[in-house]
């Protein structure tokens, strides 16, 4: 990794901040994480809890635990049950504009909207919900207009 950032005035290689980061997990966590990196293609783990608990002998919730750590330490972040994104921005697996897609994708994945089609349900929805409301409105101006004519012909009488 050689990329760097400003610290302070100082370059920081990108390894570093990874480093400093991983130090914070227990020897049990990193030895889950550590087994993840090593699996992964284009920074995503596949697998699920209960695999990683046989593997290393654990409960799942000790990798959950490990998972939810490295969550909060901004390594890693779930995707759904059985894929997780490592951060491209300490996990470098591509350049260009592959890496700009997986920083992109781990950004909107850190914000909750794990996948496409659950944005285009959510998109879909919020469409169906909006074309029900104008067409409420259009029905209104409609009886809106009825009235107006109404008043019209009685005030010509």
């Amino acid at each position: 990794m050689n990329k760097q950032c400003k610290s302070k005035g100082k370059p920081v290689k990108m390894a570093d901040i990874f480093l400093s980061k991983f130090r914070k997990l227990t020897r049990a966590e990193a030895d889950i994480i550590t087994y993840m990196l090593d699996n992964t293609r284009y920074n995503v783990y596949v697998g699920n809890q209960k695999q990683l608990s046989d593997r290393f002998g654990v409960s799942r919730q000790t990798v959950n635990g490990a998972l939810q750590k490295a969550a909060s330490l901004d390594i890693l972040c779930k995707l759904n049950n059985y894929e997780y994104l490592f951060n491209p921005k300490l996990v470098v697996s591509t350049t260009g504009s592959k890496h700009d897609a997986l920083v992109e994708k781990y950004e909107i994945a850190k914000a909750g909207k794990t996948s496409i089609k659950a944005l285009k349900a959510q998109a879909a929805k919020k469409y169906e919900e909006a074309s029900k409301m104008l067409d409420a409105v259009s029905k209104l101006l409609d009886e809106a207009e009825n009235l107006e004519n109404k008043i019209e012909e009685l005030q010509k009488q």
